[in-house]
């Protein structure tokens, strides 16, 4: 077979695959290629992979290893070179090794072609090749290319500087028409064969693109304005770029600005106007081959003035606060004249020459003098215009230096000390800028949850705003914790209660009726216990605390009721001096006795020493037994080791007799 793919005949630009056919015999198959392509010859498929293989070629009958890589399963062709200008013929097979056996398949008869030159790919430049600034050119005829019998597509490619060249999407086709060029640009068509032949270049076509004329401004002398009469200074351009390079001068003058007719004699870069006794408008006109559509400069006016007239303003006195900037502004300015202002009667300190004056900053009354300039000539007299300058207010006006504390969801209230009735007070949420949420010399807040800061600002009956707003400061207290309470201490006629310290207190109540009566503890409003006396044995007492801060919303909740009781007179702790455990239910078990009780650890030994019992649970006893085995009737020795719930440690001994 023929293998007529372009991308694969591309030389060695691309590489390709020829997968072969099935074969049952010796029979070659057919496949052509190009000196050097990069073709891959498929090897047959084998049922058993062999040990190796070995890629072999013949042109004579002899064969011989095939060229390049040669011991895979497919065949890499690009080592197969024609150096001949007409058809080679070779024979390829593949040699496959398995243990001491050879097997022989994968036949090809290659027609090998060689690689062409490729001739007549030439490229003729459009008779319009040259235009002033961005042009349409016609089409580029190429020449129709040969190489041997092979077919031709194209893509043409440009460059602006003959050396860099880029392909141009879509140019595909034997001529090509450009787009509209802003830019010299040069033009070659790319000649690529479908068959065994190398890639052509042709000849390069240059479009010339002579930039638009341009910078043609003219700049007018330093003196523009005359007092009855002048004679202006020369008039300069800049140097025009575009077109040839070589320019036509002429110069125009007009008295309305809009009819402008030519100056006779007038054709150098630069023009000296004549003396002037009226108004007068001056440009410059060029042209410069091939670019023959004029290019007109800007305009330059000259203005001669009758005698000036004293400045008159449209305020002649202007307010401002102090600490502000007037705007001082000349009332119906004339155009062209200027307009100098000045701080004083003598016109020694120039201040500006514009028809309007921003001061600086202000902090007194100032006059300020205007005089009407056209650089030659001034008004004979000055005009003058006083600022008047208003002193701030001061913001730092309310009571209590604008602090206050409230609860959560509670309003604050601010008032201002000695409020002046001509003033405006404006409260804000922020210290600078925004808007006013509210106006008066008295203001509530919205229920606040969170500390915040409002300001006020004062603004006086001329307008002026204190210079900064004076904070408003609404602190949020907390409401306070409830205080844990314990008991310290009891006696047989006191009881001492404790509870931890509250943070953000101012004191603390305490009541032992259940609420309804609440004083200061024993140990100062600000103490931590409380000292209940007077109290007889076994008498209770439930107390209750709260805390209490800087406002009545602070207090906090009570703290949980806590009952203490007095110690029981003649308080002591009771062993039984014998017991019956005969299982009746009565006097079965000696138990340690004390209602003040804390701690204890009671010991029963025999008459010999031996521990029998052991407990630290006030609630268990002894049953007579040891290791579950019931003891004999006898005298039994008691120790043990209490604490009270006063303190006291009581140690005690004693005998207890068993009875059956």
């Amino acid at each position: 077979m023929k293998y007529k793919l372009l991308p694969c005949l591309l030389l060695l630009f691309t590489l390709c695959t020829y997968a072969s056919l099935p074969a049952s015999d010796a029979t070659p198959r057919p496949v052509t290629i190009c000196s050097g392509a990069n073709i891959i010859i498929k090897g047959d498929e084998l049922s058993i992979l062999p040990d190796s293989y070995l890629w072999e070629v013949s042109q004579n009958g002899l064969w011989t290893p095939a060229p390049g890589v040669n011991n895979t399963k497919d065949y890499l062709a690009a080592s197969i070179i024609n150096p001949m200008q007409v058809n080679m013929l070779i024979n390829v097979r593949r040699k496959n090794l398995v243990g001491v056996l050879t097997e022989i398949d994968s036949y090809y008869i290659m027609t090998v072609q060689p690689i062409l030159p490729v001739v007549n790919n030439n490229i003729v430049l459009p008779v319009i090749n040259s235009f002033c600034g961005p042009g349409n050119p016609a089409a580029i005829v190429g020449a129709t290319p040969s190489s041997g019998t092979s077919e031709f597509f194209y893509i043409w490619q440009s460059s602006t500087d003959n050396k860099t060249f880029k392909n141009i999407d879509g140019a595909t086709a034997k001529d090509f028409s450009p787009d509209k060029l802003t830019e010299t640009t040069y033009f070659r068509r790319v000649a690529i064969p479908d068959g065994c032949a190398l890639t052509s270049t042709s000849n390069t076509v240059k479009l010339t693109v002579v930039p638009p004329l341009a910078n043609n401004t003219i700049t007018a002398p330093l003196l523009t304005v005359f007092c009855v009469s002048g004679d202006p200074g020369p008039i300069t351009g800049e140097t025009p770029s575009g077109g040839t390079g070589t320019y036509i001068y002429k110069w125009q003058k007009s008295l309305d600005n809009v009819s402008f007719i030519d100056i006779p004699g007038a054709a150098g870069p630069v023009y000296d106007p004549p003396t002037l006794t009226t108004t007068a408008y001056f440009r410059r006109v060029i042209v410069s081959e091939p670019c023959n559509i004029p290019l007109i400069s800007n305009v330059v006016r000259f203005e001669v003035m009758a005698e000036l007239f004293v400045p008159e303003f449209e305020k002649s006195i202007i307010t401002v606060c102090s600490g502000s900037k007037a705007v001082l502004s000349i009332k119906n300015p004339v155009s062209g004249i200027s307009y100098l202002w000045y701080d004083s009667p003598a016109k020694t300190n120039l201040l500006s020459t514009g028809t309007s004056y921003l001061t600086d900053a202000l902090s007194e009354n100032k006059t300020f003098y205007v005089l009407s300039s056209n650089g030659i000539c001034s008004s004979p007299l000055s005009g003058t215009i006083q600022v008047v300058v208003s002193p701030l207010p001061s913001s730092n006006v309310l009571a209590n230096g604008g602090k206050t504390s409230i609860c959560s969801g509670s309003t604050a209230t601010f008032s201002v000390t000695s409020p002046n009735a001509d003033f405006r007070y404006n409260w804000y949420t922020v210290s600078e800028g925004g808007t006013p949420v509210a106006s008066g010399s008295n203001w509530t807040s919205p229920n606040v949850t969170v500390n915040t800061t409002y300001y006020l600002e004062v603004v006086n009956k001329e307008g002026c705003a204190s210079a900064t707003r004076q904070p408003a400061e609404i602190t949020v207290l907390p409401i306070l914790l409830a205080p844990v309470v314990t008991i310290e201490s009891v006696t047989q006629h006191s009881i001492t209660f404790k509870w931890n310290p509250v943070s953000g207190v101012t004191g603390y109540m305490v009541s032992i009726d259940n609420g309804q009566t609440y004083t200061a503890p024993s140990s100062g409003s600000n103490g931590l216990t409380h000292t209940v006396n007077n109290l007889r044995g076994s008498e209770t007492v439930t107390f209750l605390v709260k805390a209490t801060g800087i406002l009545v919303c602070q207090e906090s909740e009570n703290s949980s009721a806590t009952t203490g009781e007095t110690i029981k007179e003649f308080d002591d702790i009771f062993v039984p001096n014998a017991f019956t455990p005969n299982n009746d239910g009565q006097n079965d078990i000696v138990y340690v006795r004390s209602q003040t009780l804390k701690t204890l650890r009671f010991y029963i030994y025999s008459q010999w020493g031996e521990q029998l019992y052991y407990s630290t649970n006030i609630a268990n006893g002894w049953d007579g037994t040891f290791k579950g085995i019931s003891q004999p009737t006898g005298v039994y020795i008691y120790t043990l080791k209490a604490t009270m719930n006063d303190g006291r440690e009581i140690n005690k001994k004693g005998t207890i007799t068993l009875i059956k």
